[in-house]
């Protein structure tokens, strides 16, 4: 239950427009959001009652999503009210002692550039928190609060919100902003200690740095945030744990926007960094127009290189980070250069052996399906084609989001379509009904006898679906569907002339 006093002290109508410009925690979907971005004043008032009945999390899904070819991280999917209300809770913790929170793209570069500035260290320790978000205690969640505002009242409901759609006393919702701030009232209590003990040391959420005079101090580093860390239930990820000369530091950091200036075939990095030729801010990608030639050039060196260093098979880490991190930024540039292409062949081998990039790789292929580029559809045919054994739920979600965005589709899209709507993962076979209505590949009646099928968090994607289609063939059967109240009411009710369910993080400027 959501308490009416504590309803009552926040600013509802700005928590609920500020989750609607939020993308859904890392997932491919967004239905629910553009659907009640049209009238967020009209919704307010419905949900904030829903609200105060529960808290949600009944609809609640986890998929395992690719950290690397080998490992994975659970996402849990929750269900809007569920998200809704987090976020409410969250802007009801004040007080002067919170730490501050600073994600942004300046944030990370002062961070990593911190160290290799600094004139009296000799070594620099780089390491982040093993399985971060999945590990933070909420009794820990709650003694910060309480230690740091007093608000005790606010820390047992958000304590019992978080065991509701966690299932458990532990973790975190991933990719959410709201959890950001939460795991820093957390993770700045190592931070603090060990600025305490007299370390040199810097932190980006759960990244740290040391700056060390001798090897000695840098191993002795380690003990001790290994040492905080556990103080939390925390540990440190082994293979993002390095010890750097500052020399080999400074450049590590700077070898990313020195390759990518070389196959642009610039002398220089920076025009890259002073002009804005290349700039990440807050999930948008900007390129100059003048610059589209070079930039496209040095997108598709990267992935040729990419492919080429996979062949020779090194195993150098830092290496392969680094190749990694120019394909990338290929990706996210060639995404918004019109009627730019990519090597399929290299496409479809980046999906197969780096399945992390599936979010990026899906966006490239649905720009382009977005842009009528023939390099969506042939690349959505070759990555339909490519197993035999199909993929798993995360990949599987990112290429439904591809097939939805091209224009047109073949024989083994169409199969691989049908085989997502019968799914056990929910969230894979609400994807599967967008891009089945999207390509009219089954009728209105078929995608509402999904509808109980799937879990609360899902049925969005269903719903809108049906008015889709509903809209196309002028068929009101959509009026039988009956779910959550009045935020399935909004949907059913908003003409959707496109399904655009998906929230493109992509920009292009103009």
């Amino acid at each position: 239950m959501f308490p009416k006093e504590l309803m009552n002290l926040c600013d509802f109508d700005n928590v609920l427009r500020h989750e609607l410009r939020q993308p859904l925690e890392g997932f491919p979907q967004a239905t629910l959001e553009h659907a009640l971005r049209w009238d967020p004043d009209g919704a307010a008032p419905h949900l904030r009652k829903h609200l105060i009945k529960g808290l949600g999390g009944r609809g609640r899904e986890v998929v395992m999503a690719n950290k690397s070819d080998t490992h994975f991280r659970p996402l849990s999917r929750l269900d809007f009210l569920a998200r809704l209300g987090f976020r409410a809770l969250s802007t009801l913790i004040s007080g002067p002692g919170l730490p501050a929170l600073d994600r942004s793209w300046i944030a990370l570069s002062q961070f990593r550039e911190y160290p290799a500035n600094s004139t009296g260290g000799k070594y620099v320790v780089s390491c982040d928190v093993h399985n971060f978000y999945q590990g933070v205690r909420h009794a820990d969640v709650v003694d910060q609060i309480v230690g740091l505002t007093g608000q005790l009242e606010v820390a047992l409901v958000l304590n019992e919100a978080l065991q509701g759609m966690m299932r458990g006393s532990v973790g975190l919702p991933q990719f959410s902003e709201v959890s950001d701030f939460i795991s820093e009232l957390v993770v700045s209590v190592a931070e603090r200690r060990l600025l305490r003990k007299g370390y040199d040391v810097v932190r980006f959420n759960d990244d740290f740095r040391f700056v060390c005079s001798s090897y000695r101090e840098s191993l002795d580093a380690l003990e001790e945030i290994t040492i905080e860390l556990a103080r939390l239930g925390l540990s440190l990820n082994d293979n993002k744990t390095f010890i750097f000369g500052s020399a080999f530091y400074k450049n590590w950091i700077a070898r990313p926007d020195e390759e990518w200036a070389k196959l642009a075939g610039r002398k220089d990095v920076s025009p890259l960094i002073g002009d804005s030729i290349y700039r990440s801010l807050d999930g948008m990608i900007f390129v100059d127009p003048g610059e589209w030639p070079a930039m496209a050039k040095a997108a598709r060196a990267a992935l040729a290189n990419w492919s080429q260093h996979r062949a020779i098979g090194a195993d150098d880490r830092l290496a392969s980070r680094l190749q990694l991190d120019l394909v990338r930024r290929a990706l996210a540039v060639l995404a918004v250069l019109p009627g730019e292409y990519a090597d399929i062949n290299i496409l479809v081998e980046l999906w197969h052996s780096e399945p992390q990039l599936s979010e990026p790789i899906s966006s490239f292929v649905s720009a382009a399906g977005k842009e009528n580029n023939p390099i969506g559809a042939a690349a959505v045919e070759r990555l339909v084609g490519s197993s035999n054994s199909g993929y798993g739920s995360w990949q599987t979600m990112w290429l439904l989001k591809a097939v939805a965005s091209v224009e047109n589709i073949g024989g083994a899209t169409r199969s691989f379509v049908l085989r997502a709507l019968n799914a056990g993962t929910s969230s894979v076979a609400s994807l599967g009904a967008v891009a089945a209505a999207q390509h009219r590949i089954i009728d209105i009646a078929d995608v509402a006898a999904m509808f109980d099928k799937v879990d609360v968090a899902s049925q969005p994607e269903i719903a809108a679906s049906v008015a889709f289609l509903a809209k196309k063939d002028n068929d009101r059967r959509m009026r039988a569907l009956r779910g959550e109240g009045y935020v399935l009411d909004q949907i059913l009710k908003y003409n959707f002339d496109e399904l655009q369910c998906f929230d493109f993080s992509l920009g292009r400027q103009v």
